[in-house]
């Protein structure tokens, strides 16, 4: 691979990119992926709630759940659920191991 392929981002240019809702609306922030033991995205854990990172909470989302989209014309990140269900969805805990 010599550079990027139509539908293609780096990891990187993912952590701290905002996830939008159905609505268009900002409904959390990327702050860490999950990997599964092949290497592959099994999830990421997106912060929801507080203010400029206070109170903030993480909850992990099926990475196969997000959808890339073009916006203006940059990549962006597309998850089919509000700000409230994000919300109320269960936290992830970093320091537990399955």
């Amino acid at each position: 691979m010599t550079g990027f392929q139509p539908g293609q981002m780096l990891a990187t240019g993912m952590i701290g990119s905002y996830v939008y809702g159905p609505n268009n609306e900002t409904i959390g922030d990327v702050n860490d992926f999950v990997l599964d033991r092949d290497g592959k995205i099994a999830a990421a854990v997106i912060g929801v709630g507080g203010f400029l990172g206070v109170g903030e909470r993480n909850v992990a989302v099926p990475f196969a759940q997000i959808r890339m989209q073009e916006r203006d014309g940059r990549s962006t990140l597309t998850l089919n659920a509000t700000k409230d269900q994000l919300q109320q969805a269960p936290a992830f805990d970093r320091s537990r191991r399955g």
